[in-house]
C-alpha cells in the first residue's frame, strides 16, 4: 500500500484524513505545528502513525509515497517544492501557490520530478459540473456569469490572522473563497484572452489588508463575468448562469436548470466536512490515487491549476484596466 502523510490538520486537513481512512488508505504520519491537535486525532481514530511538527523531518524519516498539503496558503510553495524534489506524490489544497514567481518554480520542478502533483478543485467532481462539462462540449457559449455571496466577519480573520494579509494569503475573497468558482468558469468556458477587474476593501479600518469584494469581466472564446463578496449577511449557494445560442443554463446549489427545467441528476447526498465544500473531495482524492497506481495523468495538475492563479493575480493588477492573459 502507498505510505501517506498529511501536513496541516485544521478543518480541511481533517476532511482529507476522514476520506483517506474511509477509503482504507495507509495513513502512516500526521504533521501539524500544534502537536496536541494531532495527538488528539491519533487517539480519536486509534491510529498507529507517527506524529511531527516539522514536515521536513517527516519527509526525511517516513519514506512517503503521497503527501497531502492542507496548510495556510503561504506555506504551500516550500512544501510542494520539497515534496516534488523528493519524488513524493503531492496533493495540495487550493491555491497551489500565491505568486507568479512561485508558480514558475513549481511548474519547473513538476516537470523534473518523478512524482505527480494534484490540486484540490473538488467542485469539478460535483455531479452538476460533470453533467455540464459534457453537455456544453459541442455548444457555443455566448456569455456566462457567476455570483458568490458569502459572509466572513472579523472572527473569521482573527481565527487565522494569516488571512488578513497579501503576503501570507495571496489575497482575499478571490484567493480564499472565489477561486473554486473561478476555476469552474475557466473549466466550463475556457481560459479567457483578457480581463478587467475592480477589487474593493471595505474592512481596511478593521486591520484587514486583502480585498473583500471583486468584480471581473473577461473576454475570450466565451466571455464571462464574476462578482464575489464576503460582505453578505449570510452564505448563499454559488450561482452560475450560462447563455448558449439557444438555451439559458443555471447551475445553483448543485442543481442544473436548462431553460427553467430541472435536470434529473443521479446525485450523491453524502459529503465530508462543510456542505459548502460540495461532494467532490472524495472523488478527487480517489482519482488522484488512481492516477498514481496506474501511472496516468491527473487532470488537475500544476499547469491546470495555474490558470486560476494567473487569472486572480491579473485581476489584482488590473485596477479596472484591461489585462492580456498568457
Amino acid at each position: 500500500m502507498l505510505r501517506v502523510g498529511i501536513v496541516g490538520l485544521g478543518v480541511i486537513g481533517k476532511v482529507h484524513l476522514d476520506i483517506l481512512l474511509n477509503n482504507k488508505e495507509n495513513v502512516v504520519t500526521l504533521c501539524d505545528i500544534d502537536l496536541s491537535k494531532v495527538k488528539k486525532l491519533k487517539e480519536k481514530y486509534n491510529l498507529k502513525c507517527s506524529l511531527y511538527t516539522s514536515y521536513l523531518e517527516m519527509i526525511e524519516k517516513e519514506n512517503l509515497d503521497v503527501i497531502h498539503i492542507c496548510t495556510p496558503h503561504y506555506l504551500h510553495f516550500d512544501m510542494v517544492i520539497n515534496s516534488l524534489r523528493n519524488n513524493i506524490n503531492c496533493l495540495v489544497e487550493k491555491p497551489l501557490c500565491i505568486s507568479l514567481v512561485e508558480l514558475e518554480n513549481i511548474l519547473k520542478e513538476e516537470q523534473k520530478s518523478k512524482a505527480k502533483l494534484g490540486v484540490c478543485f473538488q467542485n469539478r467532481y460535483n455531479e452538476s459540473v460533470i453533467f455540464l462539462k459534457e453537455y456544453l462540449k459541442n455548444k457555443k457559449i455566448i456569455n456566462a456569469n457567476a455570483i458568490l455571496f458569502w459572509s466572513r466577519d472579523l472572527t473569521y480573520y482573527n481565527q487565522g490572522c494569516w488571512r488578513k494579509y497579501y503576503k501570507t494569503s495571496g489575497g482575499g475573497v478571490l484567493f480564499t473563497q472565489a477561486i473554486h468558482t473561478i476555476d469552474l468558469m475557466i473549466y466550463l468556458c475556457g481560459y479567457p484572452n483578457s480581463l478587467k477587474a475592480r477589487c474593493f476593501n471595505n474592512l481596511t479600518d478593521k486591520g484587514i489588508e486583502v480585498e473583500d469584494s471583486a468584480f471581473i469581466t473577461s473576454k475570450g472564446k466565451a466571455n464571462f463575468n464574476i462578482y464575489s463578496t464576503i460582505l453578505s449577511k449570510k452564505d448563499f449557494p454559488i450561482y452560475i448562469s450560462i447563455k448558449t445560442e439557444d438555451e439559458y443554463i443555471l447551475l445553483f446549489n448543485n442543481e442544473v436548470f436548462i431553460n427553467g427545467i430541472k435536470v434529473d441528476l443521479n446525485k450523491n447526498t453524502s459529503y465530508f466536512g462543510k456542505e459548502c465544500y460540495g461532494h467532490g473531495h472524495d472523488s478527487l482524492i480517489k482519482n488522484f490515487y488512481n492516477s498514481i497506481m496506474n501511472n496516468v495523468k491527473f487532470e488537475i495538475d500544476g499547469n491546470e491549476a495555474s490558470k486560476s492563479i494567473k487569472f486572480i493575480l491579473a485581476s489584482y493588477k488590473s485596477n479596472n484596466k484591461e489585462i492580456i492573459l498568457k
